[in-house]
């Protein structure tokens, strides 16, 4: 999602349905949508036409933790002894659990995740102080180039391109037609603001392995095998596919964790909410120098075997060996280069198998 990759996104569109997947659009202010035949599963790679103050609504929700509010041009109406008219009234409407567009927002601002699709054009997505999450898109031939960008407490989106559907000249992707506009805005924007920061989505919770990043030992399957889709007419495609790119990259298929056939994750998911991970300094959203003294405190019932600090996803600290059921992590951490925005991750795992995670983001 955060690269734009599009096999993954007609797969999901495909196993979350057509029908459901409009429905849940239309929920989020999405209103143009209503010729399902002609779009098929093209509906994920922009076969759709949509309006840019309506995509605005729908990202709003994802801002507003699955609340939806009705868009409107006029705040207040006055007349000339400044007795009010007419105002808006704020009416919230709940769409979602907050759970999803949680998810959704952790992916989008996760600035490490997208610096593969925008490369050198990185810094034009992000503002510094702020944690800002983004979405692009550009159409076949180079006609329409979007940026949607939002925090918490702002939306803005970008449409470049020309009225009569004649190609952008140059190529013009959405990197270089819509980004720069969205980034000048924001930059002189966000700073009229408070920095708020997205809440961090619960842990995904599934007794099937496949979710939980592992496949059965001896055996490689498409998603559609653990869903128990056996019988779907895309089953035996979708199967081709996986035999024939592991067929020529054999050494993928040894690096993916494995359970024995029929075996639960007995692990659960990964994630043991028992175990405390407390970030006492530096906190979620400050600004620190590039090296600075990071103190974390961690406690589990059991006594911890692993604990491990990651800078934007790079390990850079490990503790390990008999630690007990209490460990104080106060080390001097580096932030290479200088992007704005970082993250700072700490990861640990006990006598039982048991870990958790947690992580906060600080900006340079």
């Amino acid at each position: 999602m955060a690269q734009s990759i599009n096999v993954p996104s007609v797969k999901t569109l495909y196993l979350a349905g057509l029908e459901k997947t409009m429905k849940t659009a239309e929920l989020f202010g999405i209103t143009t949508l209503n010729d399902p035949n002609r779009y098929g599963l093209s509906l994920v790679l922009g076969g759709g036409e949509v309006k840019l103050v309506d995509l605005l609504t729908a990202y709003s929700v994802l801002a507003n933790d699955g609340t939806k509010h009705k868009p409107t041009f006029i705040l207040k109406v006055e007349d000339s002894r400044g007795k009010v008219l007419e105002e808006y009234k704020e009416q919230g409407e709940q769409v979602v659990d907050p759970q999803y567009p949680r998810t959704i927002n952790d992916i989008l601002s996760d600035v490490g995740l997208r610096s593969g699709l925008f490369s050198a054009s990185l810094p034009l997505t992000q503002v510094p102080g702020y944690q800002v999450a983004l979405k692009t898109g550009t159409t076949n031939d180079y006609v329409d180039a979007w940026a949607i960008g939002y925090t918490p407490n702002l939306v803005a989106g970008v449409w470049a391109g020309n009225n009569n559907r004649v190609a952008l000249e140059a190529r013009g992707s959405s990197i270089l037609a819509a980004i720069p506009m969205w980034h000048d805005f924001m930059s002189q924007a966000l700073p009229q603001l408070p920095a708020e920061f997205f809440p961090k989505p619960e842990p995904f919770l599934s007794e099937n392995p496949v979710l939980s990043g592992k496949l059965i030992e001896g055996e490689n399957h498409s998603i559609l095998y653990y869903l128990g889709r056996l019988n779907d007419p895309q089953y035996p495609n979708w199967e081709a596919g996986i035999k024939a790119w592991l067929s020529t990259h054999p050494e993928s298929s040894i690096k993916i964790p494995r359970v024995e056939p029929g075996e639960v994750n007995k692990t659960g998911t990964g994630v043991d909410k028992s175990i405390e991970i407390d970030f006492i300094s530096p906190n979620n959203g400050e600004t620190v120098e590039s090296t600075f003294p990071l103190r974390v405190s961690v406690a589990a019932p059991d006594d911890l075997d692993r604990v491990e600090v990651f800078v934007n996803n790079e390990l850079v600290l490990v503790k390990s060996g008999h630690l007990g059921k209490e460990v104080l992590i106060s080390e001097d951490v580096t932030i290479e280069g200088s992007a704005p925005q970082n993250l700072i991750s700490v990861e640990t795992i006990d006598k039982s198998n048991n870990a958790a995670r947690e992580e906060i983001i600080v900006f340079l």
